[in-house]
């Protein structure tokens, strides 16, 4: 998006975790709040949305956002990470060493972070670590226990087969077995299935939200062809190894409190996320600064792209 007036549009590589990654920092004005956003996951790249964000939400104008491909993603990607380090913990200490870059970088003493799906699940677990970086926390659809949020998943995309009489979904669905899903193909066919019953998103199916990652994956200006081959590759090599690491995430006992105030965004029609277990989570977090459930009702598990106004409202209004 070249038209847009900005007054930072930075593409950045510092070293974070010992490797090196990429980071796009762009804003209007440096003085706003600088706003650090984690993808949904694993694997997929953020850079490569950063235009397509801006024009659906527009929050450039309010903040600096940064996007931030992260290890073993999009422009980050290279085949001398090791295997071992993909793994969540790592990705709590790859984003407080982020949030710390930007904090110089932009001379900033605390950030704003928001994360989606298992990006908000990171987000969530960083600021309960290291609460002195960070205003606030928004976790969009969050991951909080994923054994629930596989079974429930898997429950749903059969349940919806069967009611539609989707043989061939049925027949995918059976073969695969209930989870855990560890193997890439295993999760690929449950997450296509919820997709494509309107579990991710209402409004797409999982080919045409495949179609608008790879156009945008093409049309970005910062991508040259050999950054979309290590795209490509980056999320089959997060998916092999993060998918068997992330099956004992656990909120209930990795974050009990949180000394930051947290926003918790449900989209109430969210096959990968329970709501149901959100709020459940939500009643059980002690967060004395605050806490609180935004549900959105037209929404599945992309609340933000569903309903980019209500979503961009909410996150201008606090700041």
């Amino acid at each position: 998006m070249k038209n847009i007036n900005r007054e930072i549009d930075i593409l950045e590589n510092p070293v974070i975790g010992g490797i090196k990654q990429w980071i796009l920092i762009r804003g209007r004005n440096s003085s706003n709040p600088a706003l650090l956003l984690l993808q949904a996951g694993p694997g997929f790249p953020m850079i490569s949305e950063s235009d397509s964000f801006e024009k659906t939400l527009k929050l450039e104008e309010h903040f600096t956002v940064v996007y931030w491909d992260q290890r073993g993603c999009g422009k980050s990607y290279n085949n001398r990470i090791p295997a071992a380090s993909m793994n969540l913990q790592q990705m709590v200490v790859d984003t407080n060493e982020v949030t710390e870059f930007l904090k110089v970088k932009l001379n900033k003493k605390k950030i704003y972070i928001t994360g989606f799906s298992l990006g908000g699940s990171v987000a969530l677990i960083t600021a309960s670590k290291y609460p002195e970086n960070y205003f606030l926390v928004v976790g969009v659809g969050i991951d909080i226990v994923m054994k629930e949020a596989e079974k429930y998943a898997y429950q749903f995309a059969v349940s919806e087969a069967e009611i539609r009489k989707r043989e061939k979904a049925v027949a995918q669905l059976k073969k695969i077995g209930p989870p855990p899903h560890m193997s890439i193909k295993n999760f690929q066919v449950r997450v296509k299935w919820i997709t494509n019953f309107g579990g991710i998103n209402l409004n797409e199916t999982f080919f045409s939200l495949l179609l608008k990652t790879m156009r945008n994956l093409f049309s970005s200006s910062f991508y040259s062809a050999k950054d979309i081959f290590k795209t490509l590759r980056g999320i089959n090599f997060s998916q092999k190894h993060l998918l068997p690491n992330i099956v004992s995430l656990d909120l209930f006992e990795t974050v009990k409190s949180l000394d930051t105030k947290i926003y918790l965004v449900q989209g109430m029609n969210d096959a990968a996320a329970p709501p149901a277990l959100a709020k459940k989570y939500f009643d059980f977090l002690n967060a004395p600064k605050g806490k609180y459930f935004i549900s959105f009702d037209n929404s599945a598990h992309m609340p933000h792209l569903e309903e980019p106004e209500k979503f961009r409202a909410l996150l201008v209004d606090e700041i």
